[in-house]
């Protein structure tokens, strides 16, 4: 697995079918999915986080993508994972697990003790997956569709 810097014009296509792809699992249909809104997010983070907004191949194939940022949380800056995302085919072979070691990785370098991400609550592999991976549950947010936030602090 290799993770690479997102190229917006190169890459705009397949990130935009991994968003729906989550977009869909998250709310069981693609209605509501702005394309153009989460093209114009993507800009901004990649303008702001550019080596927090990856590509994951294998083989030089795109198997997903890790989205990560930094986030103000109770008057203190933590990291936050916006996306992560693997194809259908390559999940549940370790993949995510070094995705997640990556995230750590990135938030120590800049200092970062916590980091959080959302989850749906009807994904409940990925909310087991994250659990098994040391996160907790922080609290659930009614949003479109119930989400559950979770947290974890980092070991220096």
């Amino acid at each position: 697995m290799e993770l690479r810097y997102i190229n917006f014009e190169k890459d705009k296509d397949i990130i935009l079918k991994f968003r729906r792809d989550t977009h869909i699992i998250s709310n069981g249909a693609e209605e509501g999915f702005d394309e153009d809104a989460y093209l114009n997010r993507m800009r901004r983070r990649i303008n702001k986080f550019p080596n927090g907004q990856l590509i994951v191949e294998k083989d030089n194939k795109a198997i997903g993508q890790l989205g990560l940022l930094v986030r103000d949380y109770c008057g203190k800056s933590i990291g936050y994972i916006n996306l992560i995302y693997l194809i259908p085919e390559y999940r549940a072979r370790g993949y995510g697990r070094e995705m997640l070691k990556y995230a750590e990785e990135f938030f120590r370098k800049l200092s970062l003790n916590e980091y959080h991400l959302r989850v749906s609550s009807t994904n409940k592999n990925a909310f087991e997956f994250y659990r098994n991976f040391g996160m907790k549950k922080i609290c659930e947010e009614n949003r479109k569709n119930k989400v559950f936030l979770m947290g974890k602090v980092l070991d220096k």
